[in-house]
Formats: C-alpha cells, sequence, structure tokens
C-alpha cells in the first residue's frame, strides 16, 4: 500500500500538524480499524515532493503505524481498546518511507533517533519491493549485525544462524531473541516452519551510513 504524500498536499508542499496527517491517513486507518488491511501489508509513506514535515506529522504518519506494527508483537497489545480509528492498536503492519528530501530526512532522524527507534527509508525500490533501505533513527549494533545477516539470506531461523556464524559463539537462544527484537522492531518479517520461526528482511540490501 502506498501512500503519495505530495499528491494529497494540493498546492502546498510542506506535511504539517496531526491534524493533516490524520487526513492523509484516513484510508489506512479505516482498513486497520476494520480488519480489511491484509496482515502484513507494508505501507510506503512516498515524500518525494514533500519539503517540510514536523514531528506532529511523522508522530501521527510514521511513528502511528510503527506503533501499531509493535503492539501487534507485544503483550499490551492486548490490552489496548481504541475508540477512535485514529488510535492506534495492534495490527499486523510494515512501515517505510520513501523519496525523502535532505531536509524531511533530517526531520525524521532528529525524531527517531532520540526516541530509540529504527524506520525504514526504502532509497531503491521496484514497485512495492524494496531493494535497498537505510535506516532512520538508530538500532543497537547486534541487531544491526543480525540485520545484515538476515539479508544475506533469503529466508532464515535461529538454529540457521547458530549453524552458519559458529565463530560469533551465540546460542541459539540469543539468535532466536535478536530475531524476535527485529520483527517487534518491524523491520523484518516472520513466519511458523514447524517448531521454528522463520524471517526473512523487509529490504534485500541494507546500507549504513
Amino acid at each position: 500500500m502506498r501512500i503519495n504524500i505530495r499528491e494529497k498536499l494540493g498546492d502546498h508542499t510542506s506535511a504539517l500538524g496531526a491534524s493533516v496527517a490524520e487526513e492523509h491517513m484516513a484510508e489506512v486507518h479505516s482498513a486497520i480499524a476494520s480488519g480489511t488491511l491484509k496482515p502484513g501489508t507494508l505501507v510506503i509513506l512516498n515524500f518525494e515532493g514533500v519539503s517540510a514535515v514536523n514531528g506532529s506529522y511523522v508522530r501521527s504518519t510514521a511513528l502511528w503505524l510503527l506503533v501499531c506494527g509493535q503492539l501487534f508483537n507485544s503483550n499490551l497489545g492486548k490490552t489496548i481498546v481504541p475508540r477512535h480509528q485514529a488510535d492506534a492498536r495492534p495490527y499486523d503492519v510494515y512501515v517505510c518511507v520513501t523519496g525523502l528530501s535532505d531536509e524531511v530526512r533530517l526531520e525524521m532522524q532528529d525524531f527517531f533517533h532520540p526516541r530509540n527507534l529504527p524506520l525504514l527509508y526504502a532509497k531503491t525500490m521496484v514497485e512495492n519491493s524494496i531493494l535497498e533501505a537505510v535506516l532512520v533513527g538508530r538500532v543497537d549494533p547486534a541487531l544491526q549485525y543480525t540485520l545484515n545477516a538476515v539479508c544475506d539470506a533469503k529466508s532464515i531461523s535461529a538454529p540457521l544462524l547458530h549453524s552458519k556464524y559458529p565463530q560469533e559463539h551465540i546460542s541459539v537462544t540469543a539468535w532466536n531473541n535478536r530475531l524476535n527484537d527485529l520483527h517487534g522492531l518491524r523491520l523484518v518479517h516472520r513466519v511458523r516452519a514447524g517448531r521454528t520461526w522463520e524471517y526473512k528482511s523487509l529490504a534485500k540490501k541494507m546500507i549504513w551510513e
């Protein structure tokens, strides 16, 4: 699912404020609230042609989607009772941004980094598939290493990582914890494969800048 922000701005090029963000996100709010958005969907926020954003807009768009996905992977999500369709709720959804100008990227970085959250910035895409991505915000170095390992494999599990990287002396449990953390941060998909989980990166390649 792709949302082209510039098309929704009319004669303006700045995306500012929570009320504007809620208007732009109305279709996503409705689809998630009604359960009609396919689980596992990647929502792409395309900022091409947008000259500026502010924290209120980012909070109600990219962060809102990220929180919905995190709640889906958290026990806390079971206690959430949304009162409005624009309220965050647990849902199996992923988010990335693309088409960022230098100014918009800096605003995103300033928003996510202090919150210790990573957001995927798709630098190269083919239709809705991310070929190359960087992270806006931050992620723990151990998770960065693990994400690279997931990208290198088409699909991988904790036992396979343990076998593939014996020199790291990382237990299967530790690999599993890292993979689960990446899934909680909405940086990887996962599917059940027998008694284990298999993980796949949203981006085919990560670029660390």
